[in-house]
């Protein structure tokens, strides 16, 4: 007997291997920007102190990492899910993407060149590398 593709496994419901039923109660109604953004507002805040209750309890417990598999798959999928939904509550705010800052501004040093008696030129970058030129004389 020849088996089959798949690997047999434990599969996990999602939305892309379950049927999704929706009942149609009433017409459909669009919603305001208002409403939406107060959605996500109070969506974002309940799910961002579940993440914050949750590392209070590992904090208090002396547990630096969550046995529960369960714990983790929520962790891992919550703030993956939070990340965008808050470039979504950007993007209906008209503000730019946010972006990271540097904590403190970075300081470059000039390239300096000296010139030794053999003639041989020696470069120092910006980044602490030396190049060396030696005369052909």
């Amino acid at each position: 007997m020849m088996k089959g593709s798949r690997r047999p496994g434990n599969v996990y419901a999602t939305p892309l291997n379950t049927p999704i039923t929706i009942h149609k109660s009433q017409r459909p109604q669009h919603v305001s920007k208002d409403e939406v953004l107060n959605f996500l507002e109070t969506f974002i805040t309940e799910k961002e102190s579940i993440l914050n209750n949750q590392s209070n309890f590992d904090d208090v417990t002396g547990n630096t990492s969550s046995t529960a598999g369960t714990i983790i798959n929520i962790d891992t999928t919550l703030t993956s899910s939070l990340s965008q939904l808050k470039r979504l509550q950007r993007d209906f705010k008209g503000l730019p993407p946010a972006t990271f800052e540097s904590p403190s501004p970075s300081t470059t040093t000039p390239v300096t060149v000296t010139v030794t008696e053999t003639g041989d030129s020696i470069t120092k970058s910006a980044t602490g590398g030396t190049k060396m030129k030696f005369s052909d004389e």
